[in-house]
């Protein structure tokens, strides 16, 4: 008489293929959240760095906020609670003409960061 049903081995097998897609399955979606979390992050900091930088661009050049020197300041977000630092370094590269470096990065990472220059002459005002 033979019994009908899985035996041992199959049942053994097949719960091991079951287990590899939910493990890869898994990992994808640990993997897409992280990327989700670097992406909110940049994109918010870039934000912040474009309000930061068209308010330097807007400034005379002789403004003491484009002195040369190191300036920094925090930024609370709208939407979250997390703290921006925004550091901004002028330099002079010559008599018409200023380099700022931004960078924006949280104090709480400081991993995650995004930098941008910025060039400022006086003979073209921008």
């Amino acid at each position: 008489m033979r019994k009908r049903g899985f035996s041992l081995i199959e049942l053994i097998v097949s719960m091991s293929l079951i287990f590899f897609v939910l493990a890869a399955t898994a990992q994808l979606v640990t993997l897409s959240c992280a990327a989700k979390k670097k992406a909110d992050f940049i994109f918010t900091a870039t934000g912040y760095a474009c309000s930061k930088l068209e308010y330097l661009k807007s400034l005379v050049f002789e403004s003491p906020e484009l002195e040369p020197g190191s300036h920094s300041e925090s930024v609370k977000g709208d939407d979250s609670a997390e703290i921006f630092c925004r550091e901004w370094r002028v330099e002079n590269l010559a008599e018409n003409m200023k380099k700022v470096v931004l960078k924006i990065f949280s104090p709480n990472d400081t991993r995650k960061e995004v930098a941008f220059v910025l060039l400022i002459c006086r003979e073209l005002e921008f």
